[in-house]
């Protein structure tokens, strides 16, 4: 029992330094050549999307205030 267990051990050992060197490597490269990395903070897109966000927020935030009326964007 207690090689099988070294064997299994061993095993999983293999199996996740191959994806250290394989997977995680292309991974870091795909998100170096995808993303554009900011000065400081987060990536750029990240920092885009969450502005965008916040603005249409504000937006339907303005327009339930204004006109009392309750905002629903799959109304008929």
């Amino acid at each position: 029992m207690l090689v099988e267990a070294e064997e299994l051990a061993d095993l999983r050992l293999m199996v996740r330094d191959r994806l250290f060197a394989e997977v995680i490597v292309q991974l870091k490269e795909w998100k170096a050549a995808n993303y554009h990395k900011q000065m400081v903070g987060s990536c750029r897109e990240a920092k885009t999307f969450e502005e965008e966000f916040h603005k249409v927020f504000r937006i339907k935030l303005a327009y339930k205030m204004d006109s009392n009326v309750v905002f629903t964007p799959f109304s008929k």
